[in-house]
């Protein structure tokens, strides 16, 4: 999952692979601008990434599908 930071103050947002990356950042933009209200919060998937996740889900279903058939015979 990806992370995405938000600082209000600098409008300002960046997306980070992990978690910790996020906050490592959060606290150096803090440390620079005090004033800043900044957060991390999960982001959501790119259209490609859902995508993908709907055509694995779609194959998924095909071989259960395949497999259920096969038992049935």
């Amino acid at each position: 999952m990806k992370w995405l930071l938000i600082a209000s103050a600098l409008n300002l947002d960046v997306t980070y692979d992990t978690e910790s990356t996020c906050k490592k950042a959060k606290v150096e933009i803090v440390n620079t601008y005090p004033e800043a209200k900044v957060l991390c919060i999960p982001a959501g998937m790119s259209k490609a990434e859902s995508e993908v996740q709907a055509f694995m889900s779609m194959f998924d279903l095909s071989i259960k599908s395949k497999e259920n058939y096969q038992r049935g015979q």
